[in-house]
C-alpha cells in the first residue's frame, strides 16, 4: 500500500489545493478520524483519553495495572501492610517482644533438660562462690562460714564439753598470759577460790610448808592471828611471848614451878 499526502486548502498561498508539506500540521480541531486501521507515529501521541483493546510496548502487552492502577491487578505481588493485623502500631526497636502474637518456634518456656551442650561444672555456669564436690556432696549441705561445728558428724577425737566436765580428758595449758578463775584438785576440792583470792588449807597439805631458803616469814601477825595452835611434834627454835598480863606476873610472881605452869597455862589457853 502506497503513502499519500492528503490534499489542503493553502490560505497563505490564494487558497489554492495543495499536498500538506512536511513539517505543517493537520489541523482536526473539533473534529475525528474514524475508521483508521493503523495509527503509525515517529513523535508524541497526546490525548486526553485513549482508548484501545490491547496495548503494547514493544510487542509485548502492557499489564492491564498500567491502565487501571490497581494493586489488585499485579501478579506475584506481595502481602501489603494493610493486609497486615495493626499495622498502624507496627513495633518499632525498644519495643517489648511480649507485644507479638506467639508462632509456631517462639519460645514461652523450656525444659532444662532439653537444652543442648549445657556446662556440667560450677565454673561452666560463673558460679565462683558455691562450695566445690570436696567440700559436700551438695552444695547446700556443705558447712558454712558461722554454721555451728556440732552439725558434723563426730569423729575419732572429737571433744565434748560432757568430756571436759566429767574429767575424762586432760588439758595441757601453755599459756604466755595470765590464766583467771577457781583451781580444782581431781577429787572436785577448791584449792584457789579466784572469787575471795584465797587458798584453801584445809586438809589439803600434803607435805612440809617450808619458807623459802635463808628466808624468815611470819604465821599471822599483830593484827591478824591464828587462833588455837595445835602440835604433836616438838617447837623448834626461839620464842618471844609478852603475856597480856605481865603486870600481874611482875606483882604477883608463883613462888614455885608448879604454880608457875599453871599461870603460864591460863595465859596461853589449853595445848594440846
Amino acid at each position: 500500500m502506497a503513502n499519500r499526502y492528503p490534499l489542503i486548502v493553502d490560505t497563505t498561498d490564494g487558497n489554492k489545493i495543495k499536498e500538506i508539506p512536511s513539517g505543517d500540521n493537520l489541523q482536526l480541531t473539533n473534529n475525528g478520524i474514524i475508521g483508521v486501521t493503523d495509527v503509525t507515529a515517529s513523535g508524541t501521541v497526546a490525548a486526553g483519553v485513549l482508548s484501545a483493546t490491547s496495548i503494547k510496548k514493544g510487542g509485548t502487552e502492557i499489564a492491564t495495572v498500567a491502565v487501571t492502577g490497581s494493586f489488585n491487578d499485579l501478579i506475584n505481588r506481595p502481602t501489603q501492610l494493610s493486609d497486615l493485623i495493626d499495622d498502624m502500631n507496627v513495633l518499632v526497636p525498644g519495643d517489648n517482644v511480649g507485644q507479638l502474637t506467639n508462632n509456631v518456634g517462639y519460645l514461652t518456656s523450656v525444659a532444662f533438660g532439653d537444652l543442648t551442650s549445657t556446662p556440667t561444672t560450677l565454673g561452666g555456669y560463673g558460679i565462683t562462690d558455691a562450695a566445690t564436690s570436696l567440700q559436700g556432696a551438695l552444695a547446700s549441705t556443705a558447712l558454712q562460714p558461722g554454721a555451728n561445728i556440732s552439725t558434723l558428724f563426730n569423729n575419732a577425737g572429737y571433744l565434748t564439753a560432757a568430756d571436759l566436765a566429767d574429767g575424762l580428758i586432760t588439758v595441757d595449758v601453755n599459756n604466755t598470759g595470765d590464766l583467771v578463775g577457781n583451781v580444782y584438785a581431781d577429787d572436785s576440792t577448791l584449792l584457789v577460790d579466784s572469787v575471795l583470792a584465797a587458798f584453801n588449807l584445809d586438809q589439803t597439805i600434803r607435805t612440809n610448808v617450808v619458807p623459802a631458803a635463808d628466808a624468815v616469814y611470819d604465821l599471822g601477825s599483830t593484827d591478824n592471828k591464828f587462833n588455837d595452835l595445835h602440835i604433836s611434834g616438838a617447837v623448834n627454835g626461839s620464842v618471844n611471848y609478852t603475856p597480856a598480863v605481865a603486870a600481874d606476873w611482875n606483882n604477883d610472881a608463883p613462888t614455885t614451878i608448879a604454880a608457875a605452869l599453871d599461870r603460864i597455862a591460863a595465859l596461853l589457853g589449853p595445848i594440846t
